[in-house]
């Protein structure tokens, strides 16, 4: 996982912004670290866009976003 400086940057901006983007090359724990970020605040929103399910949530992003606050 990513040094721990990283992790604690990523979670100081989750309080000033209520989203972050993680960008990066294949199999480098991207994933893995949006997933332990959103198990460590409850009320969270974890969307994988590579799941097709998922980014179909997307299509009225307005309203999936409001149901889930």
């Amino acid at each position: 996982m990513l040094a721990r400086h990283q992790v604690a940057e990523i979670t100081q901006r989750l309080n000033y912004v209520p989203g972050v983007v993680l960008l990066g090359a294949r199999q480098v724990g991207k994933t893995t670290l949006a997933r332990a970020l959103a198990t460590a605040k409850p009320d969270a929103l974890f969307l994988d866009l590579e799941v097709p399910a998922e980014r179909a949530k997307l299509a009225q992003a307005g309203t999936f976003l409001a149901a889930n606050r």
